[in-house]
């Protein structure tokens, strides 16, 4: 197919998936890629696909690269906030028209790197009915679930083309250590490939010598502030998940899960329940982070329902205030910690 929509908000792995599309393409000379970028420059949308029916110097294809389409998104949209007609989906029609009859020596690879398009939106369907799209979701993870299938298939993909294999274990510590960084994550397959050669099976002894956790920054760890009454501390693991790239909503998520998993094992343990019990509840993962979260559990003072409130106004502050992220969090957890601090 000549044409490919790319989008999502998993950056890495687009880039990646793009870089593989170009290297797919039979591109015969520097001279037949171009590259656009739609938020430096709007308006280059029309150029770009006029370069598309342009034949190819010396053969193959002649490659398109653009870049922030999302952009014209909103371009779409507002063709539609008045009084719909069919005047007003001219836009979408345009671009339609555009790309009627694109030949088969243009190779066009429409992306974003950071934004997912409206799966009901009008540029959407229109991209989509000469398109092949592949949207890439980021692969958060959970360290007290079983379920992590997607990060999981991806290191087995990610491994296989560096040449090594994981056992279970060996994944699971790595993953633990490393979180859902996988830009970070593919640096270390390459540090195992480096070090032990191409067909060598990491295990948890290897990932231990050669990968640093990095799970002090990790929502144990703030919780453990908090359940402590380290404000300091607390906010100072904040700012290294949000160094580290954790999206702020992913941060709450995970700290409201928390908490609640707190909230309940602790009304078990209180009940005179076994920490056996707790994980058959919960469903938890046995293993140091299970460990750490049951002194987590019976330290906790605080009152769950208000601890939720103040969780719940933070998502409301996250999704529709226009406050930035980052301070949304931090007085999040101010709040918390007067409450959950012992």
């Amino acid at each position: 197919m000549p044409c490919h929509l790319v989008h999502g908000t998993d950056e890495f792995r687009i880039a990646k998936r793009v870089d593989e599309l170009l290297a797919s393409s039979d591109l015969a000379s520097e001279m037949n890629l171009h590259r656009y970028d739609l938020q430096l420059n709007p308006g280059s949308f029309a150029d770009s696909v006029e370069c598309a029916f342009t034949p190819p110097f010396m053969g193959g294809h002649r490659v398109i690269l653009v870049e922030g389409i999302g952009v014209l998104e909103k371009k779409v949209k507002a063709s539609l906030d008045d009084e719909r007609s069919t005047e007003q989906d001219q836009p979408a029609a345009e671009i339609a028209a555009m790309f009627d009859g694109l030949p088969e020596f243009s190779f066009v690879i429409l992306f974003d790197r950071m934004r997912k398009l409206d799966g009901r939106g009008k540029l959407f369907k229109t991209l989509s009915s000469f398109c092949k799209v592949e949207e890439f979701k980021p692969h958060y993870f959970d360290p007290l679930s079983d379920y992590n299938r997607d990060l999981e298939q991806w290191l087995s993909e990610s491994a296989h083309a560096h040449g090594i294999k994981f056992t279970p274990a060996g994944m699971a510590d790595l993953v633990l250590r490393m979180g859902s960084d996988l830009r970070a994550i593919e640096m270390e397959m390459e540090k195992y490939r480096l070090a032990y050669g191409t067909g060598y099976t990491i295990d948890i002894d290897e990932v231990a010598r050669l990968t640093p956790s990095v799970t002090a920054h990790s929502i144990f760890s703030l919780c453990d502030a908090l359940g402590q009454g380290k404000l300091e501390s607390a906010l100072s693991f904040l700012k290294g998940m949000l160094q580290a790239k954790s999206p702020p909503p992913y941060i709450l998520t995970m700290l409201a899960r928390q908490a609640r998993n707190i909230a309940i094992a602790k009304r078990l343990l209180s009940a005179g329940k076994s920490n056996d019990d707790v994980q058959k509840v919960l469903g938890l993962r046995k293993g140091w982070v299970f460990n750490r979260f049951i002194p987590q559990a019976r330290g906790f003072r605080g009152n769950y329902s208000r601890v939720h409130g103040i969780l719940s106004e933070c998502d409301d502050q996250l999704k529709t205030s226009g406050l930035d992220p980052k301070i949304a969090l931090e007085l999040c957890i101010i709040r918390l910690s007067t409450m959950m601090g012992s």
